[in-house]
C-alpha cells in the first residue's frame, strides 16, 4: 500500500509536534510518523521548571497537554518506524515497517536517544539493573541503592528525583565539578542522601548472570580503583542523534547530526530538520519548538 501526503514530519516530539500544528492551521496535507510515545524525551522527564507559562510542570503532563492539542487538531499520526529515504524525481518515498509513503517536503524531528559509556558489562545489564530513566525505573529500586553516572543537569536533577524515593544516591562524576547550574548544585548539597564522587570513570558493570550488584570505579586523583555495591545505575553522559535512516542522504556530519540553515532546511531540497537531531548550540524545549515553527513556516511560505 502507498501513501502520499504534501508533507510528512518524522517525529512526535516537542520540535516535531510544534510543526504538525503550524502545518495543520494552514491547511496542509501532512501527516506524523512516530513509532512510540508522543512527546518523545518529554516523557522521561521528572520536573521542567524553565518552559515558558509553566512554573514547574512534569514532562509527561507536558507532552499529554501537547497530544491532546493534536488530537484535538484531528493531526494524522501513524505508529511507524521509518526505515530509509529515497528521491523519486522532485519527491521523496520513505520507506517504514508498514508501506511506503510519498512527499514533497519531509520534516525530520527524530530526536537524540541516550549515550551509553561502551564498556565492559554494560550491554549484559542493560534492563538488569542498567537504566537511562529514572523517572520509568525509579520506583523499582524504593528504598534501595542506587548510582547515577554523570556530571551535567540532567544527571544531576535525576540523582535529585531518585533521592526522594531510593535508601542513597551516589552521582559519579567524571570531572572535579559537576557541569550544571549553581541552583542545582546546592540542591544536591541539601540531600543528606546523596554523595557525589568526582573526578572518577567507571570502569566496568559488575553483576551476577542475571542482575547489575555493583561497579568497579576508578579515582583518577589515587589512581585506585574500587568496587561499589549497588541495586541500580543510571546512565546520564550525553545524547546521539537517531539518525541511521538517513545516512545515505549525505546531510549529517561526523557525529551524526543533521546540518540544516536558518530556515532549518538541509542542503537537499525540501528536506528539513528541526529539535534535537539538529547541530546547534543549544538543545532545549523551546528551542526545539522554535525549530518545529520555523521549518513549517517556511514549507508554508514557499507554497504559496
Amino acid at each position: 500500500m502507498e501513501l502520499i501526503f504534501d508533507t510528512v514530519v518524522i517525529g512526535g516530539g516537542v520540535a516535531g509536534m510544534s510543526a504538525s500544528i503550524y502545518l495543520k492551521r494552514a491547511n496542509k496535507d501532512f501527516c506524523i510518523l512516530e513509532k512510540s510515545a508522543l512527546g518523545g524525551q518529554l516523557n522521561n522527564i521528572d520536573s521542567i521548571h524553565n518552559y515558558p507559562g509553566f512554573k514547574e510542570i512534569s514532562g509527561p503532563d507536558l507532552a499529554m497537554n501537547l497530544y491532546e492539542q493534536v488530537n484535538s487538531m484531528d493531526i494524522k499520526v501513524l505508529p511507524y518506524e521509518v526505515l530509509n529515504i529515497t528521491a523519486s524525481g522532485d519527491n521523496y518515498v520513505i520507506t517504514t515497517n508498514k508501506e511506503q509513503i510519498f512527499c514533497n517536503n519531509i520534516i525530520i524531528a527524530i530526536g537524540r536517544v541516550p549515550k551509553r559509556l561502551s564498556i565492559k558489562g554494560e550491554d549484559t545489564y542493560v534492563n538488569k539493573g542498567i537504566s537511562f530513566c529514572a523517572l520509568c525505573d525509579g520506583t523499582f529500586y524504593k528504598n534501595k541503592n542506587v548510582v547515577v553516572i554523570g556530571n551535567n543537569n540532567q544527571a544531576a536533577n535525576e540523582a535529585l528525583y531518585l533521592s526522594n524515593i531510593c535508601l542513597s544516591v551516589k552521582l559519579i562524576s567524571r570531572t572535579k565539578d559537576l557541569l550544571t547550574e549553581e541552583s542545582i548544585k546546592d540542591q544536591l548539597a541539601d540531600r543528606d542522601n546523596i554523595e557525589v564522587i568526582y573526578n572518577s570513570d567507571v570502569l566496568e558493570f559488575l553483576g551476577d548472570e542475571n542482575r547489575l550488584n555493583g561497579l568497579l570505579v576508578l579515582d583518577k586523583d589515587t589512581k585506585d580503583s574500587k568496587n561499589i555495591i549497588v541495586d541500580g545505575a543510571f546512565v546520564y553522559i550525553g545524547q546521539v542523534p537517531l539518525t541511521f535512516a538517513f545516512k545515505d542522504l549525505q546531510i549529517l556530519d561526523d557525529t551524526g547530526y543533521v546540518i540544516v540553515d536558518s530556515s532549518m532546511q538541509t542542503k537537499l531540497k525540501n528536506i528539513y530538520a528541526v529539535g534535537d537531531v539538529v547541530k546547534k548550540d543549544i538543545y532545549q524545549i523551546i528551542t526545539a519548538a522554535s525549530d518545529g515553527v520555523t521549518a513549517a513556516y517556511n514549507i508554508i511560505e514557499k507554497d504559496k
